[in-house]
């Protein structure tokens, strides 16, 4: 690996097909928790599946395994160097399944063939399979390194936009306003005396009719008309 503040483990299964890396990957126990998880492959045996499509299913489900064992956001994807061994289109049809499998889980593919042209024989060893140590491994060491470093970048930059972003709090419980009706009363108009008052709402009563003093004497009574 290149020189940097990165250190790397490796998990490597000599010619294991993607369920059998998702079997180690359920059941692997590391000292440390990992900050970036590269998947690289799914492995050497291109031919492990009948199918492309059954290919891309298998490798969904070793990534959801990645992605359910560490967070979806520090796991990405490593595209496999070519085979000399395998036609070119099929190579191509598997890379194509593989990235939009991880595009439909939102995890990050690295396209590699590019820096590995079939022309260079001396960048794979005899039987086409395997990477050669002096040329070919050192292209790929660099390739993880430089992926890793975005990765770790890009998560940096996430979780700083995610403290700096406000928290919205929940909108405002509007209230609405009570109105209490109430019915008009009416203010009584002074009585008469010699008229029915009502007193309360059923009960009706009657003021008595006071009679005119009696003439004492002396007083001259009533005139009459």
């Amino acid at each position: 690996m290149p020189d940097g503040a990165l250190s790397f483990g490796v998990l490597s299964i000599s010619g294991a097909s993607a369920a059998e890396l998702r079997t180690e990957v359920l059941n692997v126990v590391l000292p440390r928790t990992p900050e970036a998880v590269c998947v690289l492959g799914p492995s050497n045996n291109l031919c492990s599946s009948r199918t492309v499509s059954k290919a891309g299913a298998d490798f969904g489900k070793l990534l959801k395994s990645f992605c359910g064992t560490w967070p979806s956001r520090n796991v990405f994807v490593l595209d496999f160097p070519p085979r000399l061994n395998i036609d070119v289109a099929l190579q191509d049809l598997l890379r194509q399944e593989y990235h939009h499998v991880a595009a439909r889980m939102d995890v990050r593919y690295v396209s590699v063939a590019d820096h590995f042209p079939l022309t260079r024989l001396d960048l794979w060893c005899r039987e086409g399979v395997h990477l050669s140590d002096d040329a070919g491994m050192e292209i790929l060491a660099r390739l993880v390194w430089v992926a890793a470093s975005q990765q770790l970048e890009r998560a940096t930059e996430v979780a700083t936009v995610q403290r700096a972003s406000p928290r919205t709090s929940p909108p405002a419980r509007r209230v609405s306003p009570k109105v209490l009706v109430m019915d008009e009363v009416a203010v009584p108009r002074p009585s008469n005396p010699f008229e029915w008052t009502v007193v309360g709402r059923t009960k009706k009563t009657a003021q008595p009719e006071t009679p005119p003093p009696a003439p004492g004497p002396g007083h001259p009574g009533p005139r009459r008309m």
